[in-house]
Order: C-alpha cells, then sequence, then structure tokens
C-alpha cells in the first residue's frame, strides 16, 4: 500500500491471478498441469519461458517423486536450480551436443550452409524444446532444427552426478 493510500484509507489493487484449472499448481514460472500417469510415469506438465527471447515456450515434464505419487517437491527443486542458472545450464547443455558431434577440429556440417563450420557458430541456432526432470536425479533435454546436417534430434542428459550424455537420432 503506498503512502498516501495508507494516508486516506485507499487500496491498490492486487495483481489478478490466473485461475488454475482442477490438477493445476501455481509456479513462479507458470501453471503445471498434473497428468498422473503418461507413458508409465507419474508427472506435472507445463510451458515455461526457457529464453528470455523466445516466441515459442519449452515444454516441461517433472515427474513425482515416487511412481502413484502426486508430490513433486524434488523434481521441482531440481528444475528450479536450472531456471535459477538456465543462461549457463543452455550453454553447458548445448556444448555437450556439440563436442559430440564435432570432429578432431571442432567443425561440423552445416544444413543450411551446406559446408563445415565451426561448432562455436551452432549455439545460436541451437533451441531447447523439451525439458523432463526426473525422479533419478538425470534431466534430459531435447532440440530439434539445429541446423546440424542429417540429425533429426538431440537429446542431452545432465545426470545425477553432473556429467552429460548425449543422444542423436539422424534422418536416415
Amino acid at each position: 500500500m503506498s503512502f498516501l493510500g495508507k494516508l486516506f484509507g485507499k487500496k491498490e489493487n492486487p495483481e489478478p491471478q490466473p485461475k488454475l484449472r482442477e490438477g493445476e499448481i501455481a509456479t513462479p514460472w507458470g501453471p503445471f498441469m498434473y497428468l498422473g500417469i503418461k507413458y508409465n510415469s507419474f508427472e506435472y506438465e507445463g510451458m515455461v519461458d526457457w529464453y528470455d527471447d523466445a516466441d515459442e515456450q519449452c515444454d516441461v515434464s517433472i515427474e513425482t517423486n515416487a511412481v502413484g505419487s502426486d508430490d513433486m517437491s524434488e523434481g521441482f527443486e531440481r528444475f528450479a536450480q536450472l531456471m535459477n542458472n538456465r543462461a549457463e545450464m543452455d550453454y553447458k547443455v548445448k556444448m555437450a551436443a556439440l563436442d559430440k558431434l564435432a570432429d578432431s577440429e571442432g567443425m561440423i556440417m552445416s544444413e543450411s550452409e551446406h559446408m563445415l563450420m565451426s561448432k562455436t557458430l551452432f549455439p545460436e541456432k541451437m533451441v531447447i524444446e523439451c525439458i523432463s526432470v526426473m525422479r533419478d536425479g538425470c534431466t534430459h533435454f531435447t532440440m530439434w532444427d539445429t541446423d546440424i546436417y542429417d540429425i533429426y534430434n538431440i537429446a542431452v542428459i545432465y545426470t545425477d552426478k553432473g556429467t552429460f550424455e548425449v543422444e542423436i537420432d539422424n534422418l536416415r
């Protein structure tokens, strides 16, 4: 309440809160919907702004603490840490993928340019579109449309030990 509001008894209008649907919970990054069992896993799902300047949001799923539970507190805590350090994590995830794809001189074939290019030119073209926080402590990051020749998608797994594993699906 402002000074004049206190003095003259006027109350400021609070910011309107979005209405949550049944099964949704509010988070600082938007609502997450409890989906129950999906793909043999109990999880919550939501859309977040992983990139400040992106038109599209990132699809996020967070597994519950245990099968059959609706408590996602452990996964949500790990996700909150990611969101608080997302620029650094975004860079590390992309570099792990590019290190795996680059040749011995750090070059990668660009699909749009039809030539080898330095891996340092690709992070801007790579977008993390999906994040899955798993109950085993791992977090999966998925990227499509990377401008890397002959690659369908890239999944980078940030393990519970703090290491990165990269899985690549080729077009052919």
